[in-house]
């Protein structure tokens, strides 16, 4: 790991759901411009944590094996625009309160670790980075139950960002 990293906690999706959202996202890709999201990095994020140094990245992981969570269902039934990042994303109509409760539980264990970026959780899949043009894009529902959450290190390799799983933690 590098100096400082950019970590995150993040849902990723089982393998036949990362390849249908990659697929939704090479069909936004052409139908819109812009930039798909590589299908190996497409994740639900839970909680970002920022560029730290590796000693806090440790004890972001001591701080996440404390976590107690049960599995919950996800389910993506939508793309949504987002004009201030330019962001197509694929979200949920309704709330995921499994979710909701799994990104508490982690900002609750890491209080008094360190300070987080204060940003209101909002479930996507970011699929489309920067549309050059908009136009109606529909998914079918695609659902996964989720089981397992995990840190994330963003690295840029060869000029494309990749995230790395660096812990993982199943549900208790």
């Amino acid at each position: 790991m590098p100096a400082a990293a950019r970590v995150f906690f993040a849902l990723q999706p089982p393998a036949a759901a990362q390849a249908e959202l990659g697929r939704l996202a090479g069909w936004c890709e052409r139908r819109c411009g812009g930039r798909a999201v590589a299908p190996e990095n497409l994740h639900l994020t839970l909680l970002f944590a920022g560029e730290l140094p590796p000693d806090q990245v440790a004890s972001l992981q001591r701080a996440a094996a404390s976590v107690r969570w049960a599995p919950f269902e996800v389910t993506l039934e939508r793309i949504e625009y987002w004009a201030r990042p330019r962001l197509l994303c694929a979200v949920p109509s309704q709330p995921l309160p499994g979710a909701m409760a799994l990104a508490e539980a982690l900002r609750a264990a890491l209080r008094g670790t360190l300070a987080l970026p204060v940003r209101p959780f909002a479930p996507h899949v970011t699929v489309l980075r920067r549309p050059r043009r908009l136009a109606e894009v529909a998914m079918a529902p695609l659902s996964w139950q989720a089981t397992e959450f995990a840190l994330f290190c963003s690295e840029r390799v060869g000029g494309t960002r990749r995230y790395r799983s660096l812990w993982a933690w199943s549900c208790s």
